[in-house]
């Protein structure tokens, strides 16, 4: 599949998509205090992706992406926030099923919840015919990755890159799924300097690993 030439433009409708909604869908996602290890549990990360499959409901042929992460802002940043809480964000993608020239996101926080404005118009850039463009095409389709093969690689990035004598911690900050692939980063602090590294592991929606 060809990669994405076109940005989400600053103006869009409200609009709501039918399947999934915004409200509800909790069930698994974290409210409150947030377990900045829980995306390398394959439990947590279940719950996470079974929530993610019930907001995209038919829409899982043609995702955008989707992106799954945790901020550290006590631990990590250009700005500490001192005894700030640690963070869980998640935001979905996809083709608007109303309208397909048009993307329909939605985002969830612990702290806000979920929320959307709805679909939004696009913007082509770079060498790409305007008059044939269609942004079905480019999106790509989800179901060939299964909780099981999402928390492998996630755990296969682990393996790759967690470094118990040089790190004083490890975890898995984003997950991000776009253009047919899954991009894991690991994120640690280093012991020696308190300095932080980050490593980034990509694999496709089979979960065989890719460079």
């Amino acid at each position: 599949m060809k990669r994405l030439f076109y940005s989400v433009l600053a103006a869009w409708a409200v609009l709501f998509c039918s399947c999934g909604g915004i409200g509800g869908g909790n069930s698994g996602l974290p409210t409150n205090n947030v377990d900045y290890q829980m995306l390398s549990d394959a439990a947590e990360l279940g719950k996470v992706y079974g929530v993610v499959m019930e907001k995209l409901g038919d829409n899982i042929h043609y995702v955008d992406k989707v992106r799954i992460s945790i901020s550290r802002p006590s631990k990590e940043g250009v700005i500490i926030k001192e005894n700030a809480p640690d963070e869980f964000y998640l935001e979905i993608t996809h083709l608007y099923q109303h309208d397909k020239k048009k993307l329909y996101e939605m985002s969830y926080s612990n702290e806000s919840g979920w929320y959307s404005q709805g679909a939004r118009s696009v913007e082509v850039h770079g060498r790409v015919d305007v008059e044939t463009f269609r942004l079905e095409d480019e999106m790509f389709d989800m179901s060939p990755l299964t909780a099981e093969v999402l928390s492998k690689i996630v755990q296969d990035a682990l393996t790759m890159y967690k470094d118990a004598e040089k790190y004083s911690y490890q975890y898995v900050e984003d997950i991000e799924i776009e253009y047919g692939m899954v991009k894991v980063c690991i994120s640690g602090k280093l012991s020696a300097n308190d300095l932080d590294k980050k490593h980034y592991y990509k694999a496709d929606l089979t979960g065989a690993a890719m460079r």
